[in-house]
């Protein structure tokens, strides 16, 4: 199973998330599950580092991938991430409750 875990601040931005697990759904490179939230996930890092230009706390491994995004000052660059992760989120929470026998989320708010 895929679990991940999307963890807003103080303020209701998400700041971080965690995923972690092989979903099982299908074997490696046919898995549609895997593939759905691969991209999710990667794509807002690609837009984050490489669109916005945010120099965020990464750790990739097989089957880990930790993303944290440091504290935001400019608005602009802040109204642009939150459009994009919560982007994100909408897409994960569909697969979570597409295929809940292989995707977990959970939203934290600390």
């Amino acid at each position: 199973m895929i679990t991940i875990e999307v963890s807003r601040n103080y303020i209701g931005n998400i700041y971080k998330f965690k995923v972690s697990g092989h979903s099982g759904y299908s074997e490696s490179g046919s898995d549609i599950v895997c593939a759905a939230v691969s991209t999710a996930t990667q794509s807002v890092i690609l837009g984050l580092s490489e669109i916005l230009g945010i120099r965020l706390n990464l750790i990739i491994d097989d089957g880990r991938l930790e993303c944290e995004l440091p504290e935001i000052f400019d608005e602009n660059i802040l109204d642009k991430s939150n459009i994009l992760l919560e982007t994100m989120l909408i897409t994960l929470r569909q697969a979570d409750s597409s295929y809940p026998d292989f995707v977990k989320l959970i939203e934290v708010e600390e």
